[in-house]
């Protein structure tokens, strides 16, 4: 038993031995940590007692270059952050015993994070956990953004009864400050890119366990920028320690403007966007069966399309919509309720977005005749 005090630890100095886990390039990060840490080494197994406060600054990590995953080219910048504090951290291992992770507040600030959608449809954070070493993975097809990457031996043991336990995480409120989120999609043809910035918010409490009954969501409040230009604010309730997936989220943005969303309106309507605006007030229920009830309102203003694009695989009359669907003042109100399944492999919420826009197009057309 005794007192610990590290101060601006270089993980990144440490990254030869624990580099195989992940599936990055550690250019920085220091670590610190100061309280108490009680150890005792027994016949039934050692048990740990660790309380006190810790903070990873100045992270800094890349990607390397993994074959057949959705990993960027090495060297560009995947997460960094100025600071990550947890304070009242409280960890406890013992022979039988479920190890139990408390926090009581946690505060990350100046943080970025780079999202990218593969060619095949994959989200490239998924590929970053690699396998750890002496297990065999298997890898699934890369048609499904939400399925996973490897099943590896070690991890059919989660629902072993010699695996132990299974962990008690307890969270407490989490802050958001200044975050920047760069997002790109390769599986659009051209490519697609936006940013998000000034995201700053809190997430309150949540814990992997509860009293009785389902564990609880946790309350998000989240507001920023996208594209610089439009005013982006995200409320609802979640909690990312729950398996199955369980969420009740809110979106609303205004005046985001559209002509560089044209790689999606040439994909799906054959023509480019001019110029136009797009305010949206979302909502998206996921059940813990995976099941997805969508509701989004869409005010399209000023919406006006350019000619069509040589070689598009698809051609829609989309200024005669346009013109059948906008009011005297140039607006298109639209709501598209959408459901389906997570589980559904086929299943992807922006193309399924645009489809329910093209039929509503083809119909506006179509309903004079």
């Amino acid at each position: 038993h005794g007192t610990l005090d590290l101060a601006d630890l270089p993980l990144h100095a440490l990254a030869p031995y624990f580099g195989d886990a992940l599936r990055l390039e550690l250019l920085r990060a220091d670590a610190s940590f100061k309280g108490t840490l009680r150890y005792a080494d027994a016949p039934a197994g050692a048990s740990l007692q660790l309380a006190g406060d810790s903070a990873l600054e100045e992270l800094r990590a890349n990607t390397l270059p993994v074959a057949g995953t959705a990993s960027l080219a090495s060297g560009e910048e995947l997460l960094s952050w100025k600071a990550l504090a947890v304070r009242g951290l409280a960890v406890s291992m013992a022979p039988g015993q479920p190890t139990t992770v408390d926090v009581r507040e946690t505060a990350l600030s100046d943080f970025f994070a780079r999202v990218i959608i593969s060619e095949a449809g994959r989200i490239n954070l998924q590929d970053l956990a690699g396998p750890p070493a002496g297990t065999t993975t298997v890898v699934a097809p890369a048609t499904n953004s939400i399925a996973p990457h490897a099943v590896s031996t070690r991890a059919a043991g989660q629902n072993d009864p010699r695996a132990g336990p299974a962990p008690v995480i307890r969270i407490g409120p989490v802050s958001l400050v200044n975050g920047k989120v760069l997002f790109s999609d390769r599986f659009i043809k051209p490519n697609y890119s936006a940013n998000l910035s000034e995201l700053t918010g809190k997430l309150s409490a949540f814990s992997s366990v509860a009293a009785s009954g389902t564990p609880a969501l946790a309350e998000l409040e989240l507001k920023g920028r996208a594209e610089g230009t439009a005013d982006l604010e995200i409320t609802g309730r979640l909690n990312p320690l729950v398996q199955p997936l369980a969420l009740d989220i809110r979106g609303r943005m205004r005046d985001l403007e559209l002509p560089p969303l044209s790689p999606y309106s040439v994909k799906y309507a054959g023509h480019g966007i001019q110029r136009g605006k797009l305010s949206m007030d979302v909502n998206y229920v996921v059940q813990p069966n995976g099941q997805l009830t969508a509701g989004n309102r869409l005010v399209l203003n000023q919406l006006s399309f350019g000619d069509k694009v040589e070689g598009a695989t698809a051609s829609l009359p989309v200024k005669l919509a346009v013109a059948l669907l906008a009011d005297r003042n140039g607006v298109i109100d639209i709501d598209l309720p959408i459901s389906g399944s997570l589980n559904d492999p086929q299943f992807r919420l922006g193309p399924i977005i645009f489809r329910v826009i093209v039929n509503l197009i083809v119909k506006a057309v179509t309903a004079p005749f």
